[in-house]
């Protein structure tokens, strides 16, 4: 993305009525903590204080496409399937 669009995004305030999950990929490790990175972004850039779920992947800056993302993704859908049926 470029990086007007990153701006412009970062201004729009998240819903808190919105349930959050963060899926985030870590190239060297997947211990939370100073220079734990996608090799693009930061983990403190990342991570969200107000999210229901965080699974850290062992990925680049990729991580949708590891299957550990993949089965996060799963289990997140039939999480709130089974809260909306």
């Amino acid at each position: 993305p470029s990086s007007a669009f990153m701006k412009a995004s970062s201004t729009i305030p998240l819903r808190s009525d919105i349930p959050y999950h963060s899926i985030i990929g870590t190239r060297k490790s997947t211990d939370i903590g100073a220079g734990t990175s996608d090799g693009i972004v930061p983990y403190e850039s990342s991570h969200l204080n107000f999210t229901e779920s965080e699974i850290l992947v062992p990925s680049s800056h990729n991580a949708h496409t590891h299957p550990l993302a993949i089965a996060e993704v799963k289990r997140i859908l039939y999480e709130h399937l089974e809260k909306n049926p």
